[in-house]
């Protein structure tokens, strides 16, 4: 039985120069990038633990869909691991960063698996959502080139591919549960797990400005507009992050085989 799901074993050479010289182009979208890099290997490896523990109760199909999900995900945490390294290398608190966000995504670690997977679910939505638009839209990543742009890329194209997997370990294993119950825990989840990725975000990316010597009266104004003005990545991403709160929601009723077929076109030269 064979997977939709596509693993690619990339390896790439992010680098110190690299850094900075995206930090030349765009500071404020260095800065941006950098604070969600560092949520990164701690939330794959999150991911993998909670839905991995449910991989025997899952029906065959699925379980070869959760396989490549694992195996894509421990890649993913590979990558960014040697990304951050270059962060903190080319002087930006690559700790302070990974530190925070480790902390707020280890309270939602403590909860009960079931709830735990439905915290998966939400962070898989939005980073899905996160990976079209940035796929979507070229400004979005801009300010890197060679290795750094690819990374990005490569991973947004496998966050799209594997969009589903949690999303129908949590259908399965809360089939018992009224319609009721799962959709306050799945949505429950996400309003929590916004709540604690927009602090890690908010913080992250004020301990960059301040590293470059960039925390300047004014930098909450100049991160609300990278945000929801110019490129405006979270504008974008709100109509469908929105969807999810909808009873009848599935990762799946949008189609993005187009966008994934254009894509995957435009990583070959990127890791030529």
């Amino acid at each position: 039985m064979s997977s939709s799901i596509t693993v690619r074993n990339l390896i790439f050479k992010t680098t110190v120069d690299g850094q900075h010289k995206s930090l030349t182009v765009d500071p404020i979208g260095v800065a941006f990038y950098a604070a969600l890099s560092a949520a990164f290997p701690h939330g794959e490896n999150f991911f993998v633990r909670s839905v991995a523990q449910f991989t025997k109760q899952v029906p065959p199909a699925l379980k070869v869909e959760v396989d490549a999900f694992i195996k894509q995900e421990a890649l993913h945490a590979r990558e960014h691991v040697k990304f951050n390294c270059a962060i903190g290398e080319a002087g930006m608190p690559i700790e302070a960063l990974i530190k925070r966000a480790n902390g707020q995504l280890d309270c939602a670690d403590q909860r009960a698996p079931l709830n735990r997977l439905a915290t998966t679910v939400a962070l898989e939505h939005f980073t899905a959502i996160f990976a079209e638009k940035i796929l979507s839209n070229p400004r979005h990543l801009a300010h890197f080139d060679g290795e750094d742009l690819a990374l990005w890329h490569w991973h947004a194209i496998e966050e799209i591919e594997h969009k589903a997997v949690a999303f129908d370990v949590y259908n399965h294993m809360t089939a018992g549960w009224s319609s009721l119950r799962r959709y306050l825990c799945r949505t429950g989840a996400m309003l929590d797990a916004m709540a604690r990725l927009a602090y890690a975000l908010w913080f992250g990316f004020g301990d960059v400005l301040e590293s470059q010597g960039l925390k300047t009266p004014g930098w909450r104004t100049r991160f609300l507009a990278f945000l929801f003005v110019k490129p405006g990545l979270l504008s974008e991403m709100m109509p469908h992050l929105l969807a999810f709160f909808l009873p009848r929601f599935h990762p799946n009723h949008k189609d993005e085989s187009d966008l994934l077929g254009r894509a995957k076109v435009a990583l070959k030269p990127l890791i030529a």
